[in-house]
Parts: structure tokens; C-alpha cells; sequence
């Protein structure tokens, strides 16, 4: 009895939010079932299996969350009508639909993460959402650590996308690794922390309202990354870990959120990923290779059973022969296997897959124009064509967006967001509307910043300003004043999207809300333009506070 079809097929990127999972399997089927895995809400999914014919359907009870990423599982022991078994469990991925949006961002609220109280500021290195309380809602988590023990921050959402609580959950020190999965398969989403001070994981139990229980502590004699993956095919997540000494290790679930040590193999100082690259239902592990001549990657089959080949196929990287940051695996080309993605300090790689089922390949990687600097990067369908881009940080803390042409094809489009001293963002449906936010975080600032994906289309137009564009006389005066076609909001104080550069004076204060039947925009600098002085006004393509966006930014001066 083998696994013969999938609807929808693996690595698909645009699942609708309510499609059943069906998996066909070789002859008529009297015994077996399909488990589903989120990592945003529910964790092990609730919802009935039944069986028709060769096809096991999955239903689901509630609706997947927009751009979450599924791990399906089909458990080994499904019977045939004739007595024949699923010999082997058969283990895959999807991606959810995402509702088309602009892609386009506007910063609705800062949220103060860290202990109540300190002076010391957190260094944040982690950002992440998931429905912890049960309630519905993408909820925020975010690591860091003061002078005092490291500490997890938990900011629950009250459904529109406005973050409060001061919950500080704390964790040991040097929490630097974060990871949410439904751990115990009881269908809530359980905390797992990498602590490289330590050199082990700790497990909190959610108790389903999203408190947690206390750390269950698991040495890992080293860590630097952490994964989860089923990689024996139970329906349950294990653990894997790559080290500084150039080993990985798998660390087995025992379905009660409790790991043993497993399968050790060579490779992976600092990066790796888990992912099936020749779809043939068992996840395979990538790893680093820091022997390899530059550098490179190891790529080892996944047996299916919790172990992995012993001979890894190197592929040497020519290009990109630096550290690496990040491995992501998505399908980017929608061939319906999984490509890499990796970032280096030389910038943002792509690598097609090239697999065949028993042989893993890859092509060479192309670097994408303009990634210099990037550092972290987020890969999801920020407008919500059905296709994989991808968000990134820069040297300049800004973020921005290579998008996808849907074959794999990458443009780096307009900045997105900015910050100060960015080390981590996410993406997620926190406002409930089906399209994808933003969340950032730098590593030296208290607040997270939320960012709202704007439905609308660019449809906002500038009417008038005052000095007008290109004035030689302007009179003199202390404010800027730019009228749109379309409202802004008056609670956005101070508005942000409006900025003032002088040629004899470096002070200028920033605009005040929007005033004039809320169509006007504002600048009141900190004193009077002088005579002669060459005054440039810049105006960002996303104003914060309004509902449309202009079509591009816009610059122009007066003197």
C-alpha cells in the first residue's frame, strides 16, 4: 500500500482556508488517518478523517490561518481493504491562501516588550505570532534579555491588531532561539526555547489559555539552531539541533512533548533546515558544510524512520562564500518541489531544486540583485497572489520586499517599514482581515512595531501644497502644508510619511495630525524658514493614519 495522490498537492502555496486534505493511496482503504500540524493556532488540528474509496479526506474544524505553513502527516499503519499496509508514513507541507492586498504597509501602534519597570533595554532577537489563548487571534511573542535572566515577552491580541499585557515569562539566560509548536498534541501551541548559554531547550507546556507551565529542561551539549520537523512520520514534531561542533543531532518526540537524543550526524556549525527535496515523503535535513572549499551545504536523505543517510551530497556554493545566516525552503517556482533560499553576509541567494525522488540536487545560486547587507528575511505572499516573496532587513534598517513573479523570479519592489537597529520581523494576520502584517523589532529598542497591510488600492493623490512645488519667493512662515484626495486619520498623532530637509538649519519638528476635514497634512517646524533658504519636502508612498497610499513617492522644494 503506497501513497499515490494529494489534493491539494504538496508544497502548494495557496490553500484555501477551508479545503480539505485528501490523500489517495494505492487500493480501497479500510483503516487509516491524515494529521495536520499548525503552527499559528490549534497546533495538532482538530477535525474528522473520514474514507471513501482510496481517498482519506482530512476536514477541518476550524479555518487554517492566511499564509501559515501546514505539516501534514499520513501515519504509517493504514490498512487496504485486502490487508495490505502503509508500510511508510509519508510526511509533506503546504502553504494557505493569503487575501490579496496592496503590500503595501502602515504603522498602527508600538508595543513596549521587556520587564515593567527596567532601565536596562532588552536585546530582542526573536518576533513571533501564534494564537496562544486559544482565542482566534495572532498573538506576540518576542525574546530578550536585560542584565537579569533572559525572558520571553507574551503580548496578547484582542483581535484588531492592538497588543497589551506584561506578561514576562522567564526562560534562563541568553534565550536567542524561539519556537511555537503544539508539542504534547493536545491542540495548543506549546514554548520551546534554545538557550546557548546552557546548551539546552527548555519546554513550557501551554495549559490552553496561554500561561505556561514550568521549563522542562533538555541538554543538547551545544546549540545554534534549532528545527522542527516529523521525522519519523508519528505525527508528532521532533527536534533537530546543529552545533558549533560541526554535528547535528535529532531529539525524538515523544508525543507528550518530552525529547530523546536520536540520529547524530556530521555537518551544520551554525544553519540548517528540514524539508522533503525529492518527494519521496520523508523529510530530509540540509546542514552547513564549513569544510567545503569557500563554503557549502550538505544535503542528507531523511529514512523516514528519525534517521538520516550517512553519505551527504556537498554542494559547493561558488558565490556565496560566506557565513550563512539563513536557509528557508519554499516552493518559489510553483513546480510543486522546494527551493532554497539562503542568507549570507553577501546577500540573498536563490537555489532551484533540481531532486529527483532517491537523488538530492541543486543548482547554482543566483544572488539577488540590490541584497547586500540584508540580514534577516521572512518568506511569505505579502499581496496575496499566490506566490512566495521576500521580506528583508538592511544595513539601513529598513525593510523591504523582493516579490515573486510566481516563477521563482524576484524584483526588490519599494521599502516597506523602517526601524532602529533591526534584528528580527514576521509576518501574520493580526487585524483578522486575511491579509498579511508586519511585526518589527531592533535589538536595542523596548517597542515592537506593528505594521498593517493596506487593502486599498494606491488611490491617494496630492491636491495642493503650500509653499507650492518649485516656488522661488515663498513667503515666510514655519509649516509645510500638503492637501490629498483622500482623508487621513486624525488619530494617528504624530502623523509619520512627511519629512522637511533645510539648507541653513537642521531642526525641524515633525508633522502634527491631520487637520482641515482631515484631507490636510501639516508640518510645523521648530522656527521660520530664512530668506533664500532651499527647502526639500518628502513625502513616502504609505502615510500613516490614512487608508490609501500614493501611487510613489514624492520629493520636491521651494526656496
Amino acid at each position: 500500500l503506497t501513497v499515490s495522490a494529494l489534493q491539494p498537492a504538496r508544497n502548494s502555496n495557496a490553500v484555501a482556508r477551508t479545503a480539505p486534505i485528501k490523500v489517495e493511496l494505492s487500493q480501497p482503504v479500510a483503516s487509516g488517518t491524515v494529521r495536520v500540524q499548525s503552527l499559528l493556532r490549534g497546533g495538532q488540528l482538530a477535525g474528522p478523517v473520514t474514507r471513501a474509496g482510496k481517498i482519506l479526506t482530512f476536514t477541518p474544524a476550524q479555518a487554517y490561518q492566511p499564509g501559515e505553513r501546514l505539516l501534514v502527516t499520513v501515519p504509517a499503519g493504514a490498512q487496504s481493504t485486502t490487508g495490505s499496509g502503509l508500510a511508510n508514513p509519508h510526511v509533506y507541507q503546504l502553504t494557505t491562501q493569503v487575501t490579496p492586498s496592496t503590500g503595501l504597509f502602515a504603522r498602527s501602534s508600538s508595543v513596549l516588550v521587556g520587564p515593567a519597570g527596567s532601565t536596562a533595554l532588552p536585546y530582542a532577537e526573536r518576533v513571533m505570532t501564534a494564537d496562544i489563548d486559544g482565542d482566534g487571534d495572532q498573538d506576540m511573542l518576542v525574546t530578550n534579555y536585560t542584565t537579569g535572566p533572559g525572558r520571553v515577552s507574551v503580548r496578547l491580541n484582542d483581535g484588531t491588531g492592538a497588543f497589551a499585557g506584561g506578561t514576562e515569562l522567564a526562560v534562563g539566560n541568553y534565550p536567542g532561539i524561539l519556537l511555537l509548536a503544539d508539542l504534547d498534541n493536545d491542540g495548543d501551541l506549546d514554548l520551546l526555547v534554545g538557550r546557548s548559554a546552557a546548551a539546552d531547550i527548555s519546554v513550557l507546556l501551554n495549559a490552553g489559555n496561554g500561561t505556561f507551565g514550568p521549563g522542562q529542561n533538555t541538554s543538547t551539549n551545544g546549540i545554534a539552531t534549532l528545527q522542527l520537523g516529523d521525522v519519523d512520520g508519528d505525527a508528532d514534531l521532533d527536534l533537530l539541533v546543529s552545533r558549533s561542533n560541526q554535528t547535528a543531532s535529532v531529539y525524538l518526540n515523544n508525543g507528550a512533548g518530552s525529547f530523546s537524543a536520536g540520529a547524530t550526524v556530521a555537518g551544520g556549525t551554525k544553519m540548517q533546515a528540514v524539508g522533503d527535496l525529492d518527494n519521496d515523503g520523508a523529510l530530509d535535513l540540509l546542514t552547513d558544510d564549513p569544510n567545503a572549499p569557500g563554503w557549502g551545504l550538505l544535503l542528507r536523505r531523511g529514512n523516514g524512520d528519525g534517521t538520516f543517510a550517512a553519505t551527504a551530497t556537498a554542494v559547493a556554493l561558488n558565490s556565496a562564500s560566506s557565513p550563512l545566516f539563513g536557509i528557508d525552503l519554499a516552493d518559489c517556482d510553483a513546480d510543486g518541489d522546494l527551493d532554497l533560499l539562503l542568507t549570507t553576509n553577501l546577500g540573498l541567494y536563490a537555489m532551484r531544486n533540481t531532486s529527483t525522488v532517491g537523488s538530492l540536487a541543486l543548482s547554482p545560486e543566483q544572488l539577488l540583485a540590490g541584497s547586500a547587507g540584508m540580514r534577516v528575511a521572512s518568506v511569505a505572499d505579502v499581496e496575496g497572489d499566490g506566490d512566495l516573496d521576500v521580506i528583508t532587513t538592511n544595513s539601513q534598517n529598513s525593510v523591504g520586499c523582493y516579490r515573486n513573479n510566481g516563477a521563482g523570479v524576484f524584483a526588490l519592489g519599494a521599502g516597506l517599514a523602517s526601524g532602529s537597529s533591526l534584528t528580527a520581523l514576521t509576518t501574520a494576520d493580526v487585524d483578522g482581515d486575511g491579509d498579511l502584517d508586519l511585526l518589527t523589532i531592533g535589538s536595542l529598542d523596548r517597542r515592537a512595531s506593528v505594521w498593517l497591510n493596506l487593502n486599498a488600492t494606491p488611490s491617494q493623490t496630492v491636491t495642493a501644497r503650500q509653499p507650492r512645488r518649485n516656488a522661488l519667493q515663498a513667503a515666510p512662515g514655519g509649516a509645510v502644508v500638503v492637501q490629498f484626495s483622500q482623508p487621513l486619520s486624525a488619530t494617528a498623532a504624530p502623523m509619520k510619511g512627511l519629512s522637511v530637509a533645510r539648507s541653513q538649519s537642521r531642526s525641524a519638528a515633525l508633522p502634527t495630525a491631520a487637520v482641515a476635514s482631515g484631507y490636510e497634512l501639516r508640518a510645523t517646524l521648530a522656527n521660520s524658514f530664512a530668506p533664500g533658504e532651499k527647502v526639500q519636502v518628502s513625502l513616502a508612498r504609505v502615510l500613516a493614519g490614512g487608508a490609501a497610499v500614493l501611487p510613489a513617492p514624492q520629493v520636491y522644494e521651494f526656496t
